[in-house]
């Protein structure tokens, strides 16, 4: 078995080259100017394929999705592909370097605040169309699709709605998102009252879609807002969570959201605190928020502003404290997001950071809980299933239980192997590395 792994490693290096030479063939010019120019010279439409160095999904496309030969097709014929990288290292070569300007101006003008980010323009320069995400060759196949074809250009379609002509409901949502990242904040405005008011808050709460759900969530601004109020009302509430559970998003969906609203209307200082900040008035804060809606909701919202101010002061076991006392009082999110966060927490800062015995002891049962709840979990990736066994073993090994941790960690590395033998990626070495230094007691922390 050792063998046929080592030969299909040997060989993959090939394969891959060999997809590379019928993927996506990205051009090396040396600024926008020369792009523009070349698309008019040769009738050509503009794809840009704005990433980073730190972007993992902009690597994965790399290394998964342009190199397949129906992207390739899809792309190279009708498109002149260009990436553009918006940060600078010091390991950036020449290329990269004679696009920053270029790369700066692009950012500021599409407004681009997610990677990667997709732009495509028509061979005159003009922008058509836009996407955001991880995509698969399929997924950016239907993409360049949609920028050719001037019934779906997204940017067409924002022109068309601010003539006055009738637009597909359900394609109001990415007018809205065009429009704020174009800078048009009323014609966004307008756009979403009109999908929420025309197409949403008339529906019967128990056939609102999840995609609905979520454009209320994500672009809920204040509490005076209709959205705000369908969240907060008990009866609507229950039926919006349920809704949201069952697409497997996070146990009370709706209050976690209209909490987040009220903690930013009443501490959005809190949440850009720096060391040495002075404790803010916990007790007024109460009394005032508790005046406005009632004192269960204070109590949670102020929880989740004291973590937010020991976050930012760096005050990692302020921070530990309130995230455990949270626990302790709401119980654990046993959602696969739940957990997920939970595990971030555990990890990045209490293992991290955190020295205190009875906080590490008090995380190890907690993250055992996760643990639990993960064997249960039949849909969980074995990814995140690993992810979620190495924690455990490294605050099992924080507290001093060597032998349990070393147990644990091997069973993270199996998960971890499997996992990847299944979806053909490369085993992460970094759960090894950790076991090796916990048998040779060299795991610092």
């Amino acid at each position: 078995m050792k063998k046929i792994i080592i030969s299909f490693l040997i060989g993959l290096p090939f394969l891959l080259k060999a997809q590379e030479n019928k993927g996506v063939r990205f051009e090396e010019l040396p600024g926008w100017k020369q792009v523009l120019a070349k698309a008019k010279a040769e009738d050509k439409y503009i794809f840009l394929d704005v990433v980073a160095t730190w972007c993992a999904p902009c690597k994965m496309m790399d290394r998964f999705t342009y190199p397949d030969a129906n992207a390739g097709k899809a792309i190279n014929g009708q498109f002149i592909a260009v990436k553009v990288q918006l940060d600078s290292t010091a390991a950036d070569n020449e290329q990269i370097k004679r696009w920053y300007g270029d790369a700066a101006l692009l950012v500021k003008k599409y407004n681009i605040s997610a990677l990667p980010t997709f732009l495509f323009f028509s061979p005159d320069g003009k922008i058509l169309h836009r996407g955001t995400g991880l995509k698969n060759a399929e997924q950016l196949i239907t993409l360049a699709k949609e920028a050719l074809d001037s019934d779906k250009q997204i940017y067409s379609l924002l022109e068309k709605y601010r003539k006055g002509e009738k637009q597909d409901p359900g394609l109001l949502p990415e007018l809205f998102q065009t429009a704020k990242a174009a800078g048009d904040e009323i014609l966004a405005r307008s756009i979403k009252e009109e999908y929420l008011d025309k197409y949403v808050f008339n529906k019967d709460v128990a056939s609102i879609t999840v995609r609905e759900i979520q454009f209320m969530a994500e672009y809920m601004q204040s509490s005076s807002e209709k959205t705000f109020v369908l969240f907060r009302n008990p009866a609507s509430a229950k039926v919006i969570d349920r809704i949201m559970q069952q697409a497997g998003f996070r146990i009370r969906f709706t209050q976690s959201i209209s909490d987040d609203i009220i903690l930013h209307e009443f501490a959005t200082q809190l949440m850009e605190v720096k060391p040495g900040a002075k404790e803010p008035d916990w007790k007024n804060l109460r009394s005032t928020i508790t005046k406005k809606f009632d004192s269960e909701t204070a109590d949670r919202v102020i929880l989740q502003a004291q973590q937010y101010f020991a976050l930012g002061k760096k005050d990692y076991n302020g921070y530990s404290r309130y995230v455990l006392q949270k626990l302790d009082k709401y119980g654990m999110d046993p959602t696969e997001m739940g957990r997920v966060d939970l595990n971030n927490t555990f990890y990045g800062v209490i293992f991290q950071h955190v020295s205190d015995r009875q906080t590490i002891e008090r995380s190890v049962k907690w993250m055992r809980k996760i643990v639990d709840a993960d064997a249960a979990d039949t849909a969980l990736s074995g990814l995140l299933r690993a992810n979620n066994l190495d924690t455990y073993a490294s605050l099992l090994y924080k507290a001093g239980r060597k032998k349990e941790a070393i147990n644990w960690e091997e069973k993270a590395i199996k998960q971890e192997e499997q996992d990847a033998w299944k979806n053909k990626r490369e085993i992460r070495p970094e759960f090894r590395k950790t076991l090796v230094q916990m048998q040779n007691n060299e795991f610092n922390h």
